[in-house]
């Protein structure tokens, strides 16, 4: 009776090894095509745990906190396009996978450019040169040429409002092209982008006056021009100035 009952307890034993064995086949390794077919062992729990606890690397999370205590009385939002992740590692924001990112062409938006090639590879191993008001790209669908962005338009040179002299008619420049002013005597007029006006001789400048010494000059006086009347020689212009009056080449 007592050898009956060892016997007994080792087929039982037996019997739980074959039925353990046998649940580790159909929970974690059954195959459909091959029902017989199993691993020698069942999974290895500390394996997949230790799987589960793997630290994110520095191309994957960027890390606000390494102390994962600390990390459970703080609360912090991840840019747009990022996840948070909090465990035994720490807490901080998981990068986007860069594989699964939309492609940035901006090339594409544009008229009149051109793909030399859109292979990365081809891109990276060639030096091109494009034509005149055209410009090279590299981009994530290729490389080539675009045309140049047009160049901003120069600052406008306007008269300095605070200079004795300067006064300004109009600052719009739409409304300066649609009206017709004249300037007072000895003023000159001025219409751009800062808008329109005269401007008078400054008092505080030295005169300009003609060059006596200048070929085709001639002063007929210094002194009284108010009271001189005279006409200049063909291909000669009068003039008054401080310095006094009388004829130029025009």
């Amino acid at each position: 009776m007592f050898h009956r009952s060892n016997r007994l307890s080792h087929c039982l034993g037996l019997l739980g090894v074959c039925l353990a064995t046998q649940a580790c086949i159909i929970e974690d390794d059954w195959d459909d095509d091959d029902p017989w077919h199993h691993s020698d062992d069942c999974p290895d729990d500390d394996k997949k745990k230790g799987d589960k606890d793997r630290c994110l690397g520095d191309e994957e999370a960027i890390y606000l906190l390494k102390d994962s205590p600390l990390c459970d009385k703080i609360d912090f939002t991840c840019p747009t396009g990022q996840r948070s992740f909090s465990d035994s590692c720490g807490c901080g924001c998981i990068l986007p996978d860069p594989t699964t990112q939309p492609k940035t062409c901006p090339e594409t938006d544009k008229e009149g450019a051109w793909y030399l090639s859109q292979n990365a590879q081809v891109c990276s191993a060639i030096n091109f040169t494009c034509p005149t008001d055209y410009q090279p790209f590299s981009s994530d669908c290729g490389c080539g040429c675009e045309p140049k962005p047009d160049e901003p338009a120069p600052t406008p040179m306007c008269p300095d409002a605070t200079v004795p002299g300067v006064r300004y008619l109009c600052t719009n420049p739409t409304l300066c092209e649609q009206i017709e002013f004249t300037c007072p005597e000895g003023e000159s007029s001025f219409s751009g982008g800062c808008g329109c006006g005269c401007i008078a001789p400054n008092p505080d400048s030295e005169p300009t006056c003609p060059d006596p010494d200048a070929e085709g000059v001639i002063y007929l006086s210094t002194e009284a021009c108010e009271t001189v009347e005279y006409t200049c020689p063909m291909g000669s212009q009068p003039f008054t100035s401080s310095c006094g009056c009388g004829c130029e080449p025009g």
